[in-house]
């Protein structure tokens, strides 16, 4: 259909900033852990993976999202059609503001 043409435009997503890509199908999660109630999101971005982070300021401002939200932890779904192919295409991504591997 023409809406679902026109919402995974590259041209669409291209002219979004990281935040509001990130922003634009945003879902929050809530859960208990620990007796503490935790928070985590996921964002669907429908364009490719290497062509997000090439956004301006990608870290920071996924940094910066994620603090809005009160989020640790982000996962971010990418769907798209390959541009050479016509392939509908899956990638997924996690982010985290703490030090998994460490102590954070």
């Amino acid at each position: 259909s023409y809406l679902e043409q026109a919402k995974y435009s590259p041209e669409l997503w291209n002219n979004f900033d990281v935040s509001r890509a990130l922003g634009y199908d945003y879902k929050a999660f809530q859960y208990s852990s620990k007796n503490a109630k935790q928070r985590f999101g996921i964002s669907t971005i429908l364009m490719p993976w290497d062509q997000f982070t090439e956004k301006e300021g990608f870290i920071t401002k996924t940094a910066e999202f994620m603090r809005s939200k009160e989020v640790e932890f982000l996962g971010i779904m990418l769907t798209f059609y390959d541009q050479d192919t016509g392939d509908f295409c899956r990638q997924l991504a996690f982010c985290s503001s703490r030090d998994i591997c460490g102590e954070g």
